[in-house]
């Protein structure tokens, strides 16, 4: 009769890298022959196995199914920016704070003897003014309005005459 020895086979699982869910089954002999290269979809056995668990998980009300977990991957990153968000936020008003004490502990640490460069040119502000519900530049135009129009005469446009604008005037050769 012929050889009633029992043939051993090893199989190798070659899984994709990318996920796709696709992967390879070499079947090697005891000899270490190669005998069959397969390509599968999946393995039932561990299909059987997926199932099994998501079962268990329905019966516990843990797992509502594959289609669920899309949805709730996307709330919770939802969650996290907001989060992160709510948390920048929070940090800029911080500085902005911070700065704001910062203008106002300056403005009352002045000297009453400095002078700037605002005195010198007649813009008086007083210390409640700076600090009224007015903004700086509502205030600045209310007292442009309120100031006289007044023009120094160095301002004023000198008359030339006709010849001296000639004179002034150059060719076009002469430009280039």
């Amino acid at each position: 009769m012929g050889d009633k020895r029992k043939k051993t086979f090893m199989f190798i699982r070659l899984v994709s890298a990318a996920g796709t869910g696709f992967f390879y089954v070499k079947r090697k002999s005891s000899k270490g022959l190669l005998e069959k290269l397969e390509f599968r979809k999946y393995d039932p056995r561990v299909n059987r196995h997926v199932l099994f668990t998501e079962q268990k998980m329905k019966k516990w009300g843990l797992f509502d199914g594959l289609s669920d977990v899309g949805p709730t991957i996307l709330e919770s990153y939802s969650r996290v920016l907001e989060n992160l968000a709510l948390k920048i936020l929070s940090r800029i008003e911080d500085v902005l704070e911070a700065d704001l004490l910062a203008q106002r502990q300056v403005v009352s640490a002045e000297t009453p003897n400095s002078r700037k460069l605002s005195d010198f040119i007649g813009w008086r502000l007083s210390s409640e003014k700076k600090h009224s519900s007015m903004s700086d530049i509502e205030f600045f135009y209310r007292a442009e309005q309120e100031k006289p129009m007044m023009k120094s005469p160095r301002a004023l446009p000198k008359k030339l005459s006709y010849l001296s604008k000639l004179e002034n005037m150059r060719s076009p050769s002469d430009r280039h």
